[in-house]
C-alpha cells in the first residue's frame, strides 16, 4: 500500500446508508436482510472495512457492529439528511477525516476500487457512474460541502421538498467518474431484486 493509500484509508470516513424505509419490502428492514447466507448489512461492512479504516452506519441501528451509528435528526428526508449528519459528526468527533464516502445498504456487490476511484482529490466530491447512469448514493463528499448542503435544506423546506444527491452533487460540481461495470451497483429494493439477483448469481 502507498503513502498516498494510507492517507485516504485513513481520511475518509465510509458511511452505510441504512435508514431507508424498505417500503417494497415490506415490515423487513432491508439492512437485516440475507444474501448468500449474509445480511446485507455484512456486505457492506465487509466491502468498505477492505478500503477505509473507520466506517459508521447511518440507519436505525448499528446491527451488533462496534462501529459509530450516527443518527440523523431529518427523519424521512432521504439520504441527503444521512450525509449531512455523517458531515456533522466528522466535524465534531474526528478532525483527521477530510470526508465521507457513502454506501447504500442494499448492494451486495459494491466495488473493492470503489475508494480509489472516488477519492483521488479529498477536496472534490465525487459520484459513480456505470453506463452513463450515475449512482449518486456512492459518492464521496468532502466536509467542505457542509455549508451547501445546510443552505440547500434551507431552500428545500421553503417549498416542502427534501433534497436529492443529485441535487447535492450538481451544486458542489461533483465529478462522475466512470466504472466499467454495472454489476457493483446492483440494489435490492423487493422481493422480486432479490429472487433476480440470486438467480442471476447463484
Amino acid at each position: 500500500m502507498t503513502n498516498s493509500q494510507k492517507n485516504i484509508k485513513a481520511s475518509v470516513l465510509g458511511l452505510i446508508l441504512a435508514g431507508g424505509q424498505s417500503k417494497r419490502m415490506g415490515t423487513i428492514d432491508k439492512a437485516t436482510l440475507c444474501v448468500k447466507s449474509k445480511r446485507l448489512i455484512d456486505h457492506a461492512m465487509k466491502a468498505l472495512t477492505h478500503q477505509l479504516s473507520t466506517v459508521a452506519i447511518s440507519g436505525r441501528t448499528s446491527y451488533g457492529y462496534e462501529v459509530p451509528f450516527i443518527q440523523d435528526r431529518r427523519q424521512q428526508q432521504g439520504p441527503v439528511a444521512g450525509v449531512k449528519a455523517a458531515l456533522d459528526w466528522v466535524t465534531k468527533h474526528d478532525p483527521v477525516l477530510q470526508g465521507i464516502l457513502t454506501v447504500p445498504v442494499d448492494a451486495p456487490l459494491i466495488s473493492l476500487d470503489l475508494v480509489s476511484k472516488l477519492c483521488t482529490d479529498l477536496q472534490k466530491p465525487a459520484i459513480a457512474k456505470s453506463n452513463s447512469q450515475v449512482h449518486p448514493t456512492f459518492a464521496y463528499w468532502p466536509i467542505r460541502i457542509l455549508p451547501q448542503i445546510n443552505q440547500l435544506f434551507t431552500d428545500c423546506q421553503k417549498h416542502s421538498k427534501s433534497p436529492s444527491l443529485l441535487q447535492v452533487a450538481d451544486l458542489t460540481n461533483a465529478d462522475r467518474i466512470e466504472f466499467d461495470t454495472a454489476e457493483a451497483f446492483i440494489n435490492i429494493n423487493s422481493p422480486s431484486d432479490l429472487a433476480h439477483y440470486e438467480a442471476l448469481y447463484d
